[in-house]
């Protein structure tokens, strides 16, 4: 942001004559031998051409530090506030687009169901971490977490009624999900959601991607125009190339311009530990305790708390339901808003199973590319973990719906049912207490013993009864 703010895209910061000199400056060891003979050398900056370039989205720079900058007469945002500004968005958002998406493709969802969604959401997208890490690392993961779901609502309320979609609601859905690519570019397959939105928009209504609905596909289109070709130009800007964002030019603990990938053998165990890595516990403060996470080839691995399915989200252990609901056509699954398909249950139903298929594919995709491209590491969750709870939403939605207590669900299907909600109600009160602990763990990035020791020694003594 200051950088912009002088009129350039570089960092204004040194760079030592040794680093300039080296033929190879992403060598790891080189750099090791410079600052051994007390040359600074920034760690995690990118380095192209003589210059240290920032690797990560511009937009946050451009929304929350630059006017800071400007209105504060210099002063610089700590990274803390642009975090807790984004999370607290995205929770209004977050709001929004749950409740949003129960009365779109369900017909009575029930009150309780909709509210425990929003706790699903909020604790169960992996957001947690990046509050309670609070460094610049997390800037970008909570401005896009912001981004995808205002934009996911934004479309969901676009679609007013049968053939019509609403201009102004589609083209800030569209500028919403556009700017993913200026924060954290993996939140962009979030965008492809559009097709199970607006399918019948497009192939039944034909109010979008049709001569009638011209100036609505316009407006759905132009935002991506207006936000990636300056991001593109950007680009070329520092580094020469419209798709370089210069992540590959990190100064970190290998050389990535000549980074070998895992291949199948390396991303599979990674997989395994972003959804299913159990999570290590102890009978003493602070019960949570960083695990293991051994491969066979190298690849960067960060220190691990759990997986998705086991320390962040259990209850959307409910996806695995969904099978099981679609096969038995227990419950009704129908677009509420689309009147003149009211009562065609098969044409919603599909269109709901595309939307949750769509979901869980696009979760996995970004999933298997963090492990293929990036490693390992607790906070990238957040980049599928905002998907991947959608269908644990929608199956929650399916299973416990408004009319549950009629005499229709008595006995043994009722009692089935108020079954899973207890299991879901406990599973959502251990993720809240783990995620408290796992705050005070050591080892993990941003602990408190290490950012405000005195929090954590307060929190400590309640427990040294136990010791």
């Amino acid at each position: 942001a200051n950088s912009l703010l002088h009129g350039h895209t570089w960092l204004d910061l040194p760079v030592s004559k040794g680093l300039r000199a080296l033929p190879n400056p992403y060598s790891w060891p080189a750099r090791i031998h410079l600052v051994q003979e007390g040359q600074k050398v920034f760690w995690d900056h990118a380095y192209y051409n003589g210059h240290y370039y920032c690797y990560f989205g511009v937009i946050p720079a451009i929304i929350f530090f630059m006017p800071y900058e400007i209105l504060s007469g210099g002063q610089w945002l700590p990274s803390a506030y642009a975090i807790l500004i984004s999370v607290l968005l995205g929770a209004i958002f977050a709001t929004l687009f749950v409740t949003r998406l129960a009365k779109t493709y369900f017909k009575d969802p029930s009150l309780g169901a909709v509210m425990f969604g929003i706790w699903m959401m909020g604790i169960g997208s992996g957001i947690l971490y990046h509050v309670f890490t609070c460094s610049f690392y997390s800037v970008p993961e909570a401005a896009s977490y912001m981004f995808t779901l205002a934009a996911l609502w934004c479309w969901l309320s676009s679609i007013k009624h049968p053939n019509k979609v609403s201009i102004p609601w589609v083209f800030f859905g569209s500028l919403f999900m556009a700017c993913n690519l200026g924060c954290r570019p993996q939140f962009i397959f979030a965008a492809l959601l559009a097709i199970p939105i607006y399918w019948n928009a497009v192939f039944k209504d034909r109010s979008l991607f049709s001569r009638r609905g011209f100036w609505p596909t316009v407006m759905a289109i132009l935002p991506f125009v207006l936000v990636f070709v300056p991001l593109m130009m950007y680009n070329v800007a520092r580094f020469g190339s419209p798709l370089n964002f210069g992540e590959n030019y990190n100064l970190t603990i290998f050389n990535m311009t000549t980074a070998k990938r895992p291949g199948l053998i390396g991303t599979l165990p990674i997989a395994f530990y972003y959804l299913f890595q159990p999570v290590s516990m102890s009978a003493f403060f602070p019960f949570i305790q960083t695990t293991t996470t051994p491969l066979l080839v190298y690849h960067p691995v960060e220190p691990a708390i759990g997986g998705f399915f086991t320390f962040v989200a259990p209850f959307a252990l409910i996806i695995f339901a969904l099978p099981w609901l679609y096969s038995r056509h227990r419950y009704a699954l129908s677009n509420a808003i689309l009147k003149e398909y009211q009562g065609k249950r098969q044409s919603s139903r599909n269109i709901t199973v595309l939307f949750i298929v769509m979901a869980l594919i696009l979760s996995c995709i970004v999933m298997l590319f963090d492990s293929y491209m990036c490693g390992y590491t607790q906070r990238y969750v957040c980049d599928f973990g905002t998907m991947m709870i959608i269908p644990a939403l929608m199956a929650l939605f399916a299973m416990v719906p408004s009319h549950y207590f009629s005499q229709a669900y008595a006995g043994d299907r009722r009692r089935a049912i108020q079954i899973v909600c207890a299991v879901l109600c406990a599973l959502l009160v251990i993720t809240f207490l783990m995620e408290f602990f796992e705050t005070f763990t050591m080892g993990r990035y941003g602990s408190l013993l290490y950012n405000v020791p005195s929090n954590y020694f307060y929190v400590s003594n309640w427990f040294l009864w136990m010791s």
